[in-house]
């Protein structure tokens, strides 16, 4: 949708006396700063605060983010014009919210096993309702253009806690996993100032700095050749995300990192082909390093160790899915998967793409992996038929995705609201049309 047709559609027919912000949009300027503010709080959306003792811990992100999505459900069953943006909102990706609804649907069949479907689709809800803001209240090149600087300066207070954590050994906001003592450096040797940043693992924090880094590749690119005062700090910002990636000793983010470096090159003779080519890639990546890491184990490499209790629990999982029909139609199957005998107690399949049918059942699994596809078509339209800055921003996007959805194959990144809240604000700018991040 160009400028001239979102602004036809903020001043199309409402009735009379209908409200609109003083700028001509559907929505004040209140909840864009909201959204904002939100972004800025996904990189500490781990951070949790409890009111009074007894009650549960809400995240920074949905002390936010809830409120305001409740004030908009309100907005939109009052305003005509409103729902008008909704269907068109919609309509940017229709995957992203059949999967949202399946995972209620599957959260309310699931409340006679346990309350642990309807606890997951809490976190996903929180990213649902990002979404929803983002793809309402961002549309023009300069609401974009400050959306993705809250993200960065919400990433950056992340890495500059972590280089803290490396050259101090502290401190720690959030509590560190239990089992980081086991982190083993790419030499297989127990890492020491292991890094965290505002995440409780170092995978987490180099799960969430994989788009970051991506995006400040193609910034930094992008500055040198045509706003040549932003290239250095670009490039500087750039230096620091990667310093802290690396000392995450993520093996399979580095991969994928490389992929999703890779893909911001691809010629543009492939431009027509990327959707199907990023799911395909996704795939055979995900076989390539799962034979490398076992047969590299197999071989007696220890840093590699990890794969065989991650094969483990897919094995699991998938005997679950063959041998339980509701949970393969609603999920809720965490409980089951930690009473299996294994060498340790899990209750997800540490892979997101088996977490969905696990957590909401197999047609969940179906709609996220559509959600990936739609915003790899809708990017590869854009990368094919529009100029800096649209081309380049969809490349970034493109190229994040693409490293996500591989990185999510071994990390259980849909139990986390920081991973989700990502996800799900890159699934928005996916789905942005080219006259929101075009220069008017």
């Amino acid at each position: 949708m160009s400028v001239p047709a979102t602004s036809a559609l903020r001043s199309a027919t409402a009735p009379p006396g209908s409200a609109i912000g003083s700028d001509g949009r559907v929505l004040t300027r209140g909840f864009y700063q909201l959204t904002l503010v939100a972004v800025f709080l996904t990189a500490a959306a781990e951070i949790g605060v409890r009111a009074l003792p007894g009650l549960p811990t809400l995240s920074l992100l949905e002390l936010v983010v809830i409120p305001a999505a409740l004030c908009l459900i309100v907005e939109i069953l009052c305003r005509p014009r409103l729902r008008a943006l909704s269907r068109a909102c919609y309509r940017r990706n229709r995957p992203v919210v059949w999967y949202s609804g399946y995972a209620a649907l599957a959260s309310l069949a699931g409340l006679g096993r346990s309350l642990d479907t309807l606890r997951s689709f809490h976190e996903l809800a929180i990213a649902g309702a990002l979404y929803v803001l983002v793809c309402l209240t961002v549309d023009d090149e300069a609401r974009m253009r400050r959306l993705l600087a809250a993200a960065l300066a919400g990433a950056m207070v992340n890495a500059g806690l972590a280089v803290l954590q490396i050259a101090a050994g502290g401190p720690y906001i959030v509590p560190v996993s239990e089992n980081i003592d086991a982190k083993l450096d790419l030499a297989g040797n127990v890492a020491g100032h292991l890094v965290t940043g505002l995440f409780n693992h170092p995978n987490g924090l180099a799960v969430f700095l994989l788009p970051v880094v991506l995006f400040l590749l193609a910034a930094a690119w992008a500055g040198f050749h045509t706003a040549r005062r932003r290239g250095p700090l670009m490039a500087a910002l750039l230096a620091l995300a990667l310093l802290v990636l690396a000392r995450t000793y993520a093996k399979g983010a580095y991969a994928w990192l490389a992929a999703g470096g890779l893909a911001l090159v691809l010629p543009r003779r492939f431009d027509r082909h990327r959707a199907w080519l990023a799911m395909a890639v996704a795939v055979a990546g995900v076989a390539t390093l799962t034979w490398v890491s076992l047969d590299a184990f197999l071989e007696g490499d220890p840093a590699l160790a990890t794969i065989v209790s991650r094969i483990e629990l897919w094995g699991a999982t998938l005997d679950i899915l063959q041998s339980d029909s509701f949970v393969a139609g609603f999920g809720g199957g965490g409980s089951q998967l930690a009473g299996r005998t294994i060498a340790f107690e899990y209750t997800n399949a540490h892979n997101a793409w088996l977490d969905q049918t696990l957590t909401y059942g197999v047609p969940a699994l179906v709609f996220y992996l559509g959600a990936y596809l739609t915003a790899f078509r809708s990017l590869a339209r854009r990368i094919r038929s529009e100029s800096h800055p649209t081309r380049t921003l969809a490349i970034a996007t493109y190229a994040s995705l693409l490293a996500i959805l591989g990185e999510s194959f071994f990390e259980p990144t849909n139990h986390s609201i920081a991973f989700q809240a990502q996800l799900f604000l890159l699934f928005a700018i996916a789905g942005a049309s080219p006259g929101s991040i075009s220069p008017r």
